[in-house]
Parts: structure tokens; sequence; C-alpha cells
């Protein structure tokens, strides 16, 4: 439980009452967008429903093959949604981790110590693409599938997650016994970077639990 004395110096914190306004007028705005794109959902779903049965002219496409485009992107944007929120819940949980071990006041001697996650130095400016290299070793006896995953980006200082456009060459490998492999992050550093700040992102690789690398981005301004 937290003490009167932590509560009050908390809430007396400036920079910690501003994210909770910041959040609060950003919640109810989005509120009222997502019911106004709710309610024109509902009506082009219904819409949808209703043209599935016409006859479609010739020459033209049935109205069953459209509600089945449609369908299949929606199912696409809802794919989607989710693998952002899994995006989110890893940048998370990484960021409370390291804000637990970076605030801790524990003597050393008490804390059990874990090997050094491997660091990943970016340097760019905006317009520009990075094509980063970085190796990875399977050190297991057996024929190992893995992929590769890098989290949204965050601002020094700042809670808004920034959805780089990332991609890896290749996106997914095989790796045999104790097989090691050049992998590369291509990253493109777009306006949402803003010029002369840091930027921290962790890149996992998927089916090698242990494995994760701590990416820090640089962007320089145009001088």
């Amino acid at each position: 439980m937290l003490g009167l004395g932590v509560v009050s110096q908390l809430w007396n914190d400036e920079d910690l009452r501003s994210s909770f306004t910041d959040l609060v007028s950003k919640t109810v705005k989005a509120e009222v967008e997502m019911l106004q794109n709710s309610a024109e959902i509902s009506y082009r779903v219904m819409r949808c429903g209703l043209q599935a049965g016409v006859p479609a002219k010739a020459g033209q496409r049935s109205s069953q093959e459209e509600t089945a485009e449609v369908v299949k992107d929606l199912i696409k944007v809802n794919v989607g949604y989710y693998s952002t929120l899994v995006d989110l819940n890893l940048a998370f949980t990484d960021r409370v981790l390291k804000a637990m071990t970076y605030s801790s006041t524990a003597p050393t001697a008490a804390v059990q110590t874990s090997p050094a996650v491997p660091q990943m130095a970016l340097v760019g400016r905006v317009g520009e693409q990075l094509r980063v290299p970085f190796r990875v070793e399977n050190n297991r006896a057996e024929v190992t599938p893995v992929s590769f995953h890098l989290t949204p980006f965050y601002r020094t200082g700042q809670a808004e997650p920034i959805m780089a456009e990332a991609s890896f060459d290749p996106a997914e490998i095989a790796l045999e016994p104790h097989q090691e492999v050049q992998i590369f992050l291509i990253l493109p550093i777009d306006s949402a970077f803003e010029p002369q700040n840091s930027y921290t992102a962790t890149l996992s690789v998927e089916g090698m639990e242990a494995m994760i690398i701590d990416v820090t981005l640089e962007v320089r301004g145009d001088g």
C-alpha cells in the first residue's frame, strides 16, 4: 500500500498531473470519434446485407462478391488491430520492467543479475531508410523457425507510441541447429519522428523467447 505522503507527492507532481490531463482529454475525444465511426460501420454493414440478395447486372460484380470483399477487408483490419495491441502490450511491459530496474534502490548485492540485453544504436534523419544488420544464432539441437518483431518506438520522456513501418530481410527463417545468420532490420524514418530527439523500441526474435535487443534511434536534424 502507498502511504498518504507518497500519494500526495505523486498528486502534486506537475508532469504526472499533465499526463493524466492529456489522457482524459484524448480519451474523451477518441470516445466521440469511435461512436461516430461505429454508427457509420453499422450502417454500411447493414447496407451490404440488404444488397447481398440483389442480382448483378450484366458485366458487373455480384453483390455477394462485393459483400465478401468487404468482409475480407474487415477481417484484415481486425487482425491488424490485434497485432497492434500485441505490439503495445510488449512495449508496455518492456518499459515497466526498465522503469522498475532503473528506479530500484535495493542494494546491488541483493539483486540477482541477468545477462546484459544486446543494444542496437541507430542514427538517421527524417526521410532516410535505415538497413541495419544483426546476427541470430540457433543454440538449440533442433531446427528452429524464427521471425522478427519490433515494438512501437517511444520518444524519451513521452508516452505516445510511434508505429514505425519496420520490416526484416528475411522476414522469417528456419535455422538449422547451431546455425548463425545475418538479418537486416529495415526502418524508414518518416515524419512521425521529430529531429533532435531520441527514441527507444524493443526487437524480439519470435521462436527464441530469450532473445531481445534494445533499439535506440537518434534522429538528427538537417544540419
